[in-house]
């Protein structure tokens, strides 16, 4: 009878746990349009900004017309904001990668249009893109 009532115990703490996993929703901000005037080296570098329950959970670069070589090192940026608010992730300061300075200006600056837009309900969610790298 105990280990029945046990079992029972722990199979509805995760049935809560999944259920809770489940109706947390993320929110995907493209900064494609918002962000069309922020140019790295050879032009626009669009990202997708994932939110989950008021954080940053990741950062992704969509495709661009940046040097391959020099956006990869650029891009070590894209995890700076993961696990921050809206709020903290719009202040942040974050230093260009040396070598790599159009492209890291680039994603900074699309971040925090990104970021400030959600801030000031300006922003709409979408899903995330198939294009997304």
């Amino acid at each position: 009878m105990k280990n029945r009532k046990l079992i029972f115990s722990i199979i509805t703490i995760v049935m809560m746990l999944w259920a809770s996993n489940v109706n947390a929703q993320t929110t995907v901000i493209n900064t494609s349009k918002l962000a069309a005037d922020v140019k790295g080296y050879n032009g626009a570098v669009p990202l997708e900004i994932h939110l989950k329950d008021g954080k940053v959970q990741k950062v992704v670069a969509l495709k661009n017309s940046e040097t391959p070589s020099f956006f990869q090192k650029a891009a070590k940026l894209l995890t700076a904001w993961n696990g921050k608010t809206v709020k903290e992730a719009s202040t942040m300061k974050v230093d260009a990668v040396t070598g790599a300075t159009y492209s890291s200006n680039a994603i900074i600056y699309n971040v925090r249009r990104g970021l400030n837009s959600v801030q000031k309900g300006k922003t709409t969610a979408s899903k995330p893109s198939a294009k997304a790298s």
